[in-house]
């Protein structure tokens, strides 16, 4: 597949909104909810599949929240409660949440863009000096997330929202040092084309290698 990364702060591409519109609406049956307050406070990302030049499609998208005076759309949610380290705490001014992930369900079997859009978020969030994650999500995604070294750390218990759900953050720190200590293969695709400037220190795996 050949991917063309859209980006755009503040306002989602309208091609993004469609995508959230086939995907929770007509697919889901979620209402509406193709844009809220806090795309606003947001960097918009999305992954369009050019392998097919007559009609490509959004194959995923997503947006990452930064720190604002609203606060995190996790904080919003009713009757949960959650219990968050006083470190990542202190971290507030440089914390994102990570929303609206959406991959086309053409893709969903395949985790190539499932990838894609969490190396744009850790790229992303090394230029913007981000350094902790929060993200609502079903247990299952973050099963399948921690085998190639992005582990997220549950904050709440298990709560029904649009199927089951829990609150997770992850340290950027913490994920790249993983893969360049356990999954050397993904780090090199997580720091493909990501300035020098921006890369951790290489001397863990230097010294295994």
């Amino acid at each position: 597949m050949i991917y063309k990364l859209i980006k755009t702060k503040s306002s989602p591409d309208k091609r993004i909104l469609d995508q959230r519109r086939e995907v929770y609406i007509l697919e889901f049956g979620y209402e509406e909810c193709e844009s809220d307050l806090y795309d606003l406070w947001s960097f918009h990302y999305g992954l369009v599949d050019e392998s097919d030049g007559h009609d490509p499609k959004i194959a995923g998208s997503v947006r990452m929240i930064i720190s604002n005076e609203h606060g995190f759309p996790y904080e919003k949610i009713p009757n949960i409660s959650y219990s968050i380290p006083s470190h990542v705490v202190e971290k507030r001014g440089v914390s994102s949440e990570i929303s609206r992930l959406i991959v086309s369900s053409e893709n969903r079997k395949m985790r190539t863009v499932l990838y894609e859009l969490f190396k744009v978020i850790y790229q992303e969030s090394k230029i913007q000096g981000i350094s902790v994650w929060f993200m609502v999500a079903e247990p299952k995604l973050m099963k399948t997330l921690k085998r190639v070294g992005i582990n997220f750390k549950a904050v709440s218990d298990a709560f029904f929202f649009r199927g089951e759900r829990c609150i997770y953050y992850a340290s950027v720190e913490i994920i790249e040092q993983d893969m360049l200590n356990k999954n050397p293969k993904m780090s090199d695709y997580f720091l493909n084309n990501l300035p020098e400037m921006f890369h951790p220190e290489k001397s863990t795996r230097e010294m295994q290698e």
